[in-house]
């Protein structure tokens, strides 16, 4: 997305239609939060029936509590501050900002 933006910017391209390659970054980002939430809770619910003791009921409940939630790691702040959303999509939001901040001062 970030190559293609660079290239399209040097053409004459509508400078708002640059704001369109937000969409997919976002939507990525979002996906991404999502599946390393669903993922930190499965974990917690495995490492609940592992250090229990007794024997699992076998419910596959993602739906946790707060407390749960907290203790799990797995709020929406908790993935979005994960070294593996941010170290990937703040750089890129980034270039593309700069990208398209340079498109509407027209130095590109």
């Amino acid at each position: 997305i970030l190559a293609g933006m660079a290239t399209a910017s040097y053409t004459d391209i509508n400078k708002w239609a640059m704001l369109i390659a937000f969409i997919p970054i976002l939507s990525f980002l979002g996906l991404d939060v999502y599946y390393l939430r669903t993922e930190k809770k499965f974990r917690f619910l495995y490492e609940q029936v592992r250090n229990c003791g007794c024997a699992p009921d076998y419910s596959v409940r993602t739906a946790l509590q707060k407390q749960e939630l907290k203790k799990a790691k797995a709020g929406i702040w908790d993935c979005l501050c994960s070294p593996s959303i941010w170290l990937f999509y703040v750089p890129i939001l980034v270039c593309s900002g700069f990208l398209v901040a340079l498109k509407f001062m027209d130095v590109l």
